[in-house]
């Protein structure tokens, strides 16, 4: 848990608040006992009285704690995450709402009158009102809603979740607001410009003495807005099957629901139609769509006859020989299609195809 949370403070606050979880569900099926008296409840409270009033548990807990903080500290020269987050907390009684105030003081005169209903023993609800108080605090920091802050009645059930979430290792010290806009997903790192530095004892790292462009460890949501981004472009990179084209889709779609911003998608194997036909898009079949290079397009014959030998010229380097042999074909392909280069009326009838220049070739 340690490594998981790189904090040794956190992994045990994590633990030790899951052991003190079991003397709330002592308390739960001490009540329940009272309208179901079952044996199997009994022997599973007997059960957890084994592990919660055992000396031995907490002695296990500590000394596990004891051993891992100073391998964190000493063997892999880290510092502990949660206590830089907890100095970097300023918290004051201006900064809190008066009415948050209210809430905690409601949930700890409620606890207490939980505490009263059929009590276990004075240290078992004392353990029971100062989770509770604790679970409070946590969760005023953050101005939870009233529902959130209900969850704190739970007492120790709520805590390591509580401080997984809100206080865990290698989360940032600034709160950074949410933009609206579409949610890409989690943020394992963020490429910038600097001198990479040791984000646990916050030293530089002496690897080059000129800035260098490196990956910054960051934790939290990213969340994509067009008009908050320097430019609109975004490339979606990854290996086979982890979820370019799902992302995509997402874009596709919500950039659509949120903006009406509209796009146009080149789909070679065909896996976005079922969103364009959900946005009530347009499909187009390519394979149904052909462009023919000898349409003359207000061009004369000559010129068209020109752009094209020019361009397969380029392409299958050809001589002049092969190239005046190409415009001559051309010509007469027109002629077979009745356009004539001296007669601007003709130009409007149907032009000739490749096809049509096969058929000449093979005249020949």
């Amino acid at each position: 848990a340690s490594i998981i949370l790189e904090s040794p403070i956190a992994a045990l606050l994590e633990t030790l608040s899951a052991v003190l979880a079991l003397t709330v569900i002592r308390k739960i099926l001490n009540i329940s006992l009272t309208w179901f008296p079952e044996y199997k409840l009994a022997i599973l409270l007997l059960s957890l009285d084994s592990v919660v009033k055992n000396p031995i548990t907490y002695a296990v807990l500590f000394s596990a704690f004891i051993v891992s903080y100073y391998s964190w500290s000493l063997i892999f020269k880290r510092g502990d995450i949660l206590i830089d987050r907890l100095k970097s907390l300023n918290v004051t009684l201006k900064n809190i709402k008066y009415s948050t105030l209210v809430r905690v003081l409601a949930l700890t005169v409620f606890a207490v009158f939980i505490a009263f209903i059929k009590p276990l023993s004075l240290i078992d609800e004392a353990v029971y009102v100062l989770g509770v108080i604790l679970s409070s605090i946590l969760l005023l920091f953050k101005e939870h809603k009233l529902l959130k802050n209900l969850s704190a009645i739970a007492s120790w059930l709520t805590l390591p979740y509580i401080l997984l979430k809100d206080m865990a290792a290698r989360s940032t010290i600034e709160e950074k607001e949410e933009l609206e806009g579409v949610s890409i997903g989690r943020i394992a790192s963020k490429l910038v410009y600097g001198k990479p530095a040791n984000m646990w004892l916050k030293e530089k790292i002496h690897i080059s003495r000129s800035p260098a462009w490196y990956w910054k460890v960051e934790i939290g949501n990213f969340t994509y807005n067009p008009y908050a981004q320097i430019n609109y472009h975004i490339l979606i990179a990854g290996s086979s099957g982890t979820g370019k084209s799902s992302l995509a889709k997402k874009l596709i779609k919500e950039l659509y629901y949120q903006w009406a911003i509209p796009s146009l998608t080149i789909d070679p194997h065909n896996e976005y139609v079922k969103v364009i036909e959900e946005l009530n898009g347009i499909v187009v079949d390519a394979s149904k769509i052909s462009i023919n290079p000898l349409e003359l397009d207000e061009s004369s014959p000559r010129e068209r006859i020109v752009q094209v030998a020019d361009t397969i010229q380029r392409i299958f380097r050809l001589g002049n020989l092969q190239r005046a042999l190409l415009e001559d074909i051309l010509e007469e392909a027109y002629a077979e299609k009745g356009i004539l280069n001296d007669d601007p009326e003709t130009w409007k009838l149907k032009p000739p195809t490749f096809l049509t220049l096969l058929k000449v070739i093979e005249k020949r």
